[in-house]
């Protein structure tokens, strides 16, 4: 979805050329924070409290840059799709559950 969103030759040239207004990088970093507070929330219910909305924030500004060097930067073809295709999976293992193994 992220990549659906942010394909589109507008955005490349805003990406690439135009400065962020106040009120565009705030609401970015709204944005990001309460995805970053709901990310948290699964981490600490699944047993991962340890800096988990540091973890939260890290993973999801990484899976950001990755998705806008995919769309901005690779044509579309082959190459691309299996890159949206490794960034999906990564992004799912990021959101699944850890399962738990007693020992």
């Amino acid at each position: 979805m992220l990549v659906a969103v942010n394909d589109s030759e507008l955005h490349r040239v805003l990406y690439n050329t135009a400065p962020r207004s106040a009120a565009i990088a705030g609401e970015a970093t709204r944005v990001v924070n309460e995805l970053a507070d709901e990310v948290a929330f699964h981490l600490r219910r699944w047993g991962r409290p340890a800096e988990a909305r540091l973890r939260a924030r890290i993973a999801l500004v990484a899976m950001l840059a990755v998705v806008h060097e995919i769309v901005i930067q690779l044509p579309t073809g082959r190459t691309r799709r299996r890159a949206v295709a490794l960034v999906t999976e990564i992004a799912v293992g990021l959101a699944t559950e850890v399962p738990r193994t007693d020992e």
